[in-house]
């Protein structure tokens, strides 16, 4: 029987999981952070199942040996710590993408991996030291002086996000901003609650507002979303250089359109033409330090930091020497006709729309010889 206590973790996992159903598409382009937000939700519900398992089995403490319960509790500490780690490392990437060297990133994923190996000694110890938590003869949970830790690890994530958005203020977009100011209140709030009632279990109520907070920003933005490859769509393209150039951050755009996509869909169909499609904007999206676009029906462009002009060179360079080579979709191995160019903008007095313009021009199959 279910305790009302549990009342919160059971309705937040429910909910948790009728997220995910939605969430999920088999045709998304696997960027680095859509697979951490996979695993943040995978581990939220995991975490939120194994802490209702816990729970109820200390009402079984007369048929269930004391060292399963031990053991069953002291992998959920270390699995709610790992997904809270998870949700920062989702957090610290969207505050550092504009980062080419990512230092403060870097420093940052060190930080929590020194958590984590810090919580994980502790946990796995505990049944030696009691720190984190201890079972009375009569099968009564008891909290350690540790017991708190989990939380401590959290305060000490939110500190470093909130440090990193106020070193990467000037690039980071509205939208992010938005949510740094949201999160750390509502973390807060529902930490709070959890401190002044331990009986009552919201860690998943913590998780699954968190996910929410970020999935409703970040992970479901259809609108701004292309439909086959889930790439940013031209409006987003639009609005990630409208914020460069107002804050005066240099880029480069690299964009590539297909000469012959129409003949490819004509001669082997649609589907190998948007096999075709998909597998472009994989690769695109696998690009480290830039974020792809679908700016066209044809057409897909890369914006990046903007460090030298042999960087530039480097970048455009990497779209030649690929699409010099085949790409293999629909059963088949072709080598594309493409068209590559490059717009970078160094600071001139410029519109947005204006740049959108010259990529149009530049962009159309017929404008150039392609490679």
């Amino acid at each position: 029987m279910i305790k009302w206590f549990c009342l919160p973790e059971l309705l937040s996992l429910f909910f948790l999981v009728l997220i995910y159903v939605y969430y999920r598409d088999k045709n998304a382009v696997l960027s680095f952070r859509r697979r951490v937000f996979h695993w943040i939700f995978r581990l939220s519900i995991l975490s939120m199942a194994l802490d209702l398992v816990c729970a109820n089995l200390l009402f079984l403490h007369a048929s269930v040996p004391q060292g399963i319960n031990e053991g069953l509790n002291e992998v959920y500490f270390i699995l709610i710590v790992i997904t809270e780690s998870a949700i920062a490392l989702y957090v610290y990437d969207l505050l550092c993408g504009h980062d080419r060297k990512k230092r403060d990133y870097r420093a940052a994923v060190g930080g929590l991996a020194a958590f984590n190996v810090v919580f994980a000694a502790v946990a796995l110890t505990n049944s030696l030291t009691g720190a984190l938590f201890s079972f009375s003869p009569d099968g009564s949970y008891i909290r350690g002086p540790l017991n708190k830790l989990g939380y401590a690890v959290m305060l000490a994530e939110l500190a470093i996000g909130v440090v990193l958005y106020a070193r990467n203020r000037a690039m980071v977009p509205g939208r992010v901003g938005h949510v740094i100011w949201t999160l750390p209140p509502v973390a807060l709030l529902f930490g709070g609650l959890q401190f002044l009632y331990p009986e009552v279990l919201l860690n998943g109520t913590i998780l699954t507002s968190t996910v929410f907070v970020l999935y409703s920003n970040f992970q479901t933005c259809r609108v701004e979303l292309d439909a086959l490859t889930k790439l940013g769509n031209r409006p987003a393209f639009y609005e990630d250089i409208s914020l460069k150039v107002r804050r005066g951050f240099h880029f480069q755009v690299v964009a590539v359109t297909f000469k012959t996509l129409g003949e490819i869909n004509c001669q082997m169909g649609h589907n190998a033409g948007d096999e075709l499609l998909v597998r472009v904007a994989e690769w695109a999206a696998s690009l480290p330090h830039c974020t792809a676009y679908r700016f066209s029906n044809i057409t897909f462009a890369v914006v990046f930091p903007f460090r030298g002009a042999g960087e530039a060179s480097e970048n455009f360079e990497l779209f030649r020497t690929r699409f010099g080579k085949t790409w293999r979709f629909g059963g088949t191995e072709l080598t594309l006709s493409v068209v590559v160019c490059e717009i970078i903008w160094d600071g001139r007095e410029l519109e947005p729309s204006t740049l959108v313009e010259y990529l149009d021009a530049m962009a159309r199959p017929s404008s150039a010889s392609g490679s």
